[in-house]
């Protein structure tokens, strides 16, 4: 057998090993309070020790999707591409959320001793990298050139320590990564625009997102930038947060994100929510839900799967978190197209044109929410969201305005057909 020790915010939880056959489990140290925050809602501290699919899913979901970014990593570490462990044995110190995931014998520590292990590079340098990135989107790298962290997800993605004058930075050590930044992607025209004024968008619609901007960098053109909401300035230094995906949180492997795929849905979410013990903070956390699935059906989020909607933990508090990828595909295709379909069933549909008023209703009803409260949040979404992406232009770039301008009028069309 072999060990890896997860530590979270500094604090020791628990040991991940894999078996000689190469089966994963998790056990809570007997120290770990049952009170504290659980590495995940899918493996509770009241019960110590899990194992099987949970643990594979929870770890499996802290590493990227594309299986040829994996792949690589294989190839540099020197290990199979579809173990996690092995994987996590190498990148585990920067992950999301609150958890440094290291071998026997390395030093955890959340940071909290100041941020000073990073290495500044130039804006010339981080153009370079993330333009490999846009050019190579399987070359995205945790070894190396960047620091040891890993990121889920399909999207090709670098994560960097920014300093407090706004120089970039590699971080080592106990340092977390702080930002995420993400090139163009190839055939989606202006893509980190879209997402940067879906965001904004999605703000006016009363909704919590994660804090966002375009930034224009040498060589590698406009780059979406996102400041990470696991990572907190506490005023003398980056402590990490923790948090989890809904497919982590249900145990659900990332290959099956997407509910036609076997993922979760409205339903499996609710249970979650059910977990809240304040009955005003689920029921509010509930009512956020319900407007988020609102807006995405709205602008046409077809991404808007399991793996893009997170819950924060902290102790037994279940918070849901800022909204992240966010991109509408009208700016890609009209509503004439045939085949646009939610990542998640409205109701009974997921082609976009069959979803009605009923099927809106039926999802209230899942989330615990009075018909008419759901018709009220569905009416105020649709009244503001089209508003929002133009107002959203006035936060880009001067230079980037006039092609976010012409995303922002196919974006609105597609909305108001």
């Amino acid at each position: 057998m072999t060990d890896l020790h997860v530590h979270m915010d500094g604090v020791p939880v628990g040991v991940l090993t894999q078996s000689d056959r190469g089966a994963l489990s998790f056990t809570y140290l007997p120290e770990y309070p049952e009170d504290a925050t659980p590495l995940s809602l899918s493996m509770p501290i009241r019960a110590r020790h899990h194992r099987g699919r949970v643990v594979h899913a929870y770890f499996s979901g802290l590493l990227p999707d594309r299986q040829e970014t994996l792949e690589r990593w294989g190839r540099e570490y020197g290990v199979s591409p579809n173990n996690p462990f092995a994987l996590l044995a190498h990148t585990g110190r920067d992950v999301a959320g609150a958890l440094q995931i290291l071998p026997v014998g390395e030093v955890p520590d959340d940071g909290r001793s100041g941020p000073k292990d990073f290495a500044v590079i130039s804006d010339a340098e981080v153009g370079a990298m993330v333009h490999s990135l846009a050019t190579h989107p399987t070359s995205w790298d945790a070894g190396r050139a960047s620091g040891r962290w890993s990121l889920a997800g399909a999207q090709a993605k670098l994560a960097l320590f920014r300093t407090a004058d706004g120089a970039w930075a590699i971080p080592s050590g106990p340092t977390p990564t702080t930002h995420i930044l993400k090139p163009a992607i190839s055939g989606l025209d202006d893509h980190e625009l879209n997402e940067a004024l879906s965001l904004r968008a999605a703000a006016a619609c009363g909704l919590p997102v994660a804090h966002a901007s375009v930034e224009e960098m040498p060589t590698a053109g406009s780059v979406f930038v996102t400041q990470r909401y696991d990572r907190l300035f506490d005023g003398r230094s980056w402590v990490r947060l923790h948090q989890e995906d809904f497919c982590q949180a249900l145990g659900v492997e990332p290959s099956k994100k997407y509910q036609d795929d076997g993922g979760p849905g409205v339903g499996d979410i609710a249970r979650i929510f059910d977990l809240i013990t304040q009955p005003a903070r689920s029921a509010e956390t509930s009512r956020t839900m319900f407007r988020a699935l609102v807006f995405n059906v709205t602008i046409g989020n077809t991404d808007a799967h399991a793996k893009n909607y997170s819950i924060l933990l902290r102790d037994k508090d279940i918070r849901l978190a800022p909204l992240y990828d966010l991109a509408s595909i009208w700016a890609y295709r009209s509503r004439e197209e045939p085949g646009t379909r939610s990542a998640m069933k409205i109701g009974e549909h997921t082609l976009l044109s069959q979803i009605t008023g009923k099927d809106w209703v039926v999802v209230g009803r899942r989330l615990r929410i009075p018909e008419s409260e759901s018709l009220q949040i569905i009416d105020e979404v649709r009244s503001r969201v089209a508003q929002g992406y133009v107002d959203a232009l006035a936060g880009m770039p001067p230079s980037l305005r006039e092609r976010a301008g012409n995303l922002v009028d196919r974006i609105v069309a597609g909305i108001e057909h």
